[in-house]
């Protein structure tokens, strides 16, 4: 989304790992990014798109309400999950575009963990990502803090993303190809903003494989939807609703992902991007 004109007011990043759609890659993939940048335009635009506060999310893929002579563009997925060793996977033809899904993977007491060790009084709040993507959040960097203090919660998290990663993608086997986590906090608050939060359509420049974690529970916000681009065709995106305690599981250098605008309330995740190195 370098060409997506950003926004000079936005708050912290999560990671200077993440960018918007120019980032040096080849044409065709700008043209695709630029495509999805349209249709999250037109989604940012229609309230008519974003979760109302009184009905409950079940976390199933579903279709944006938006006018229907737009749906045809805005379709979303219809493939059904396939379960392999406790991982949901929504599939596509092209690997990297398949994500997956651990429901309930964090208990109450591992959010509860992630919480104290972010707000640690050695954590920082970051402010490093690309001018031109456009974003409204906010961000603490802690993965030493969480390695430290929860390292048993730190190793499932890992042997996580490892194990999603042998399934399907297998970038991290490689003895040649070394990755750091990049552990985040990421906060959406309306109130302290003063609007909308929300992220662009991007990539997570590096990050072999990303691990988002909700930690909010549903009623806390208004919105919020992580979105993927389609699994294949030419149009359309694939929106998922996340549950507290669910972890969404993606090929972050490769898959264009971004959210709905959150307009009410408080959206928290966690987020760890496994970054080439």
């Amino acid at each position: 989304s370098g060409s997506s004109g950003s926004e000079s007011d936005s708050s912290s990043t999560s990671s200077g790992s993440s960018s918007s759609t120019d980032g040096g890659e080849i044409g065709s993939f700008k043209r695709q990014r630029q495509q999805v940048q349209q249709q999250w335009k037109m989604i940012k635009g229609h309230k008519s798109n974003f979760s109302p506060p009184d009905q409950p999310d079940s976390g199933e893929l579903r279709t944006p309400t938006l006018p229907s002579e737009e749906l045809p563009l805005l379709r979303t997925g219809t493939a059904t999950p396939a379960a392999t060793g406790g991982l949901s996977w929504f599939d596509s033809s092209k690997k990297y575009r398949a994500f997956a899904v651990a429901h309930g993977f964090l208990q109450l007491q591992d959010i509860e963990a992630i919480g104290q060790a972010a707000k640690h009084s050695s954590v920082r709040e970051i402010n490093d990502r690309k001018g031109y993507l456009a974003f409204k959040h906010r961000v603490w960097r802690f993965e030493l803090q969480l390695r430290a203090l929860y390292p048993d919660l730190y190793a499932r998290l890992m042997a996580l993303m490892r194990s999603a990663d042998e399934n399907k993608w297998k970038r991290l086997s490689a003895k040649s190809k070394k990755v750091y986590p990049e552990v985040e906090y990421i906060e959406y608050d309306v109130e302290e903003m003063g609007e909308p939060c929300y992220i662009e359509p991007h990539v997570d420049n590096k990050s072999a494989v990303t691990l988002v974690a909700m930690l909010s529970v549903r009623g806390a916000y208004v919105g919020g939807r992580s979105c993927f681009r389609r699994a294949q065709s030419s149009r359309g995106h694939r929106e998922l609703s996340l549950e507290q305690g669910d972890v969404v599981l993606f090929r972050g250098e490769k898959l264009v992902h971004w959210i709905t605008p959150v307009t009410a309330g408080k959206r928290i995740i966690l987020q760890i991007e496994m970054s080439r190195v």
